[in-house]
C-alpha cells in the first residue's frame, strides 16, 4: 500500500483510539488481536456515529464461512483470508475508498438540493422527488448505470440556479412582473454556469441548462427543438412540471395527480416529449 500513508496499531484498543482521532480513509484490521478482536473492534467503529462511516475491512487466517459471516453481520464491509495476495488487498482498498467518496458526493449533493428547495417555503423535497420520479423513467428506459446516475443527480440540481434567485421573487403570491418573470427565466442558465468548472458535475450540466426546453422549440434558455435537446432534460421536463402542478404553490393550490398527468398529457408533442410522457403515463402509478 505505498501509495496510501499507513498508522498501525499493536492492539485493538490502540487502533480504536488511532481511528478516532485521525478518522482514516480505510480500516484493515487483523481478526485476532490483544485486548480487543477485530469483531469488537468493527462494532465499536461500526455504532460510533464519528467513524460509522468509515470502511472496514477484516483480515483472518480462518477461511470459514461463520467467521466470513460473523464480520459482515456487524458491519464489516470486506473480508480477506490469510494468506492473502497483496494485489487483491489493494483492489479491495481502492474500491471501498472510492465508494466512499461516491456516497459523500451524493451526500453532498443531496444536501445541496434541499439547501435549494428551502429558499422556496413551496418546493420543500421537490428535488428530491423530481430525481426519484426521473431515476425511475431512466431505469424503465434501460439506460446504463452511469447515465442513469447523471439523470438523478441532474434532477437533484436541477434548480440550483435558484440559489441566485430572491426570495422575493420565489415566494411571491402575486402576479411577477415582466422584469421577474425574465429574472426568474435566467435560474437554468445561472445553474449551469455554477456547474460548468466541476469536473465531476461536467454529464449533468446540460439537463440542469435545457429543463425548461419545450418539445415544439418555445422553451428557454436556448430555444432547443425536439431531439436536439439532451435526454436528460426531456425527463425532468416532465418530471419537474409534474411535481410542480401537485405541489402547493405561492400563487396557487396544489392539482390531484389525475388533473396534473392529463395537463402532461395534453402537452404532449408541444411542451413535452411524447416517448417520456406515455412511458410516464405507463408507470406514474407506481411512482406517485
Amino acid at each position: 500500500l505505498d501509495d496510501y500513508k499507513v498508522l498501525t496499531a499493536a492492539d485493538g484498543e490502540e487502533g480504536l483510539e488511532i481511528a478516532r482521532t485521525n478518522l482514516p480513509d480505510i480500516i484493515i484490521s487483523d481478526l485476532m488481536m490483544p485486548i480487543k478482536d477485530g469483531y469488537e473492534v468493527c462494532k465499536e467503529i461500526k455504532s460510533d456515529r464519528q467513524t460509522a462511516n468509515i470502511p472496514v475491512i477484516l483480515l483472518s487466517a480462518k477461511a470459514e464461512t461463520e467467521t466470513k459471516l460473523g464480520g459482515l453481520e456487524i458491519g464489516a464491509d470486506d473480508y480477506i483470508f490469510k494468506p492473502f495476495n497483496p494485489r487483491e488487498l489493494r483492489a479491495k482498498v481502492k474500491s471501498l475508498i472510492n465508494l466512499k467518496k461516491t456516497q459523500l458526493y451524493l451526500h453532498t449533493i443531496r444536501a445541496l438540493a434541499s439547501v435549494i428547495d428551502s429558499k422556496d417555503q413551496y418546493t420543500h423535497g421537490h428535488s428530491l422527488r423530481v430525481a426519484q420520479y426521473s431515476k425511475t423513467i431512466g431505469e424503465r428506459l434501460n439506460l446504463p448505470k452511469s447515465e442513469l446516475e447523471d439523470v438523478e443527480l441532474s434532477a437533484l440540481l436541477h434548480d440550483i440556479g435558484k440559489i441566485g434567485i430572491s426570495e422575493q421573487i420565489l415566494n411571491k403570491t402575486g402576479k411577477l412582473t415582466k422584469e421577474e418573470y425574465q429574472t426568474l427565466h435566467e435560474h437554468p442558465v445561472k445553474g449551469a454556469k455554477i456547474l460548468q468548472d466541476i469536473k465531476e458535475f461536467r454529464n449533468i450540466n446540460k439537463g440542469v441548462r435545457h429543463h425548461h426546453e419545450h418539445y415544439d422549440g418555445s422553451g428557454y434558455p436556448d430555444g432547443l427543438k425536439g431531439d436536439k435537446r439532451p435526454l436528460t432534460a426531456r425527463i425532468i421536463a416532465v418530471t419537474d412540471s409534474f411535481d410542480a402542478m401537485t405541489s402547493d404553490r405561492a400563487y396557487r393550490g396544489r392539482h390531484s395527480p389525475q388533473k396534473a398527468l392529463e395537463e402532461i398529457k395534453r402537452c404532449s408533442g408541444t411542451q413535452f416529449d411524447r416517448t417520456i410522457v406515455d412511458l410516464f403515463s405507463s408507470i406514474a402509478s407506481e411512482i406517485i
